[in-house]
């Protein structure tokens, strides 16, 4: 199977678990979310709380999200460093909201993954000058200047369609994302001076 194919296999497959987890439970957040009372006796939540949301306008929100990433991340060859950016996104949200400052009790969403997913790929345009590179960085200064300011909002700010912000989260899914590129260039670095 291409990468290519692949991609966009893990990105439906992404979207239906989302819809099944938000859409066929009464109370999504409830029956999946990541509540951090429930994690020790239902660690599986550390992932489904990933893909539970709110309700149908925030899972499309989210899900416009993912797609449009997808879309760029077409253009690129790096597939395994789109999925390792979204797994170090996906645990450090899980570690930002358990062991962070301002933790919180329970969360829903891929937003925290979208952001370190957005960043990954701003930083990966910027590097491999694919398309208009002032695009690239203007999406990672705009990401980064998100990113600070939801830091400085309360959690649970109501933001885009008054769905509540986690901007923890979407911090920590930013550093993920970066940390990702950051070892990958240095790894590729070490490489070269062999």
């Amino acid at each position: 199977m291409s990468a290519a194919r692949a991609s966009v296999l893990a990105h439906v497959a992404l979207a239906v678990l989302a819809i099944g987890a938000t859409l066929l439970p009464a109370d999504p957040v409830a029956a999946f979310g990541w509540w951090r009372d429930a994690l020790a006796a239902q660690p599986w939540r550390l992932v489904s709380g990933h893909l539970a949301h709110l309700g149908p306008l925030h899972l499309a929100l989210n899900l416009a999200s993912l797609f449009a990433l997808a879309l760029v991340h077409r253009a690129l060859v790096a597939p395994a460093g789109y999925a390792w950016a979204g797994l170090a996104a996906l645990l450090a949200v899980d570690a930002m909201l358990h062991w962070g400052p301002g933790a919180l009790q329970w969360y829903a969403g891929l937003s925290g993954i979208l952001h370190g997913l957005a960043a990954w790929l701003a930083l990966e345009l910027m590097q491999r000058r694919i398309g208009p590179r002032p695009l690239a960085w203007m999406l990672f200064a705009g990401l980064t200047f998100k990113v600070a300011w939801e830091a400085t909002l309360a959690v649970g700010s109501p933001g885009a369609f008054g769905i509540p912000r986690a901007p923890t989260a979407h911090l920590a899914g930013f550093m993920g994302g970066c940390a990702v590129w950051l070892v990958a260039r240095f790894y590729a670095l070490l490489r070269r001076s062999r």
